[in-house]
């Protein structure tokens, strides 16, 4: 199970498991629109 473990997270990588935790839900400083615009 261990070395199943280590293959399952060396196949996802430092880099993705990183970038995962960095990208988590933080709290903006700014609001986006939320309106459609009106075409045609």
């Amino acid at each position: 199970m261990l070395l199943v473990g280590l293959m399952f997270i060396g196949r996802l990588g430092p880099i993705t498991l990183a970038s995962a935790l960095a990208l988590r839900e933080r709290s903006r400083r700014y609001e986006l629109p939320e309106e459609r615009p009106i075409v045609g």
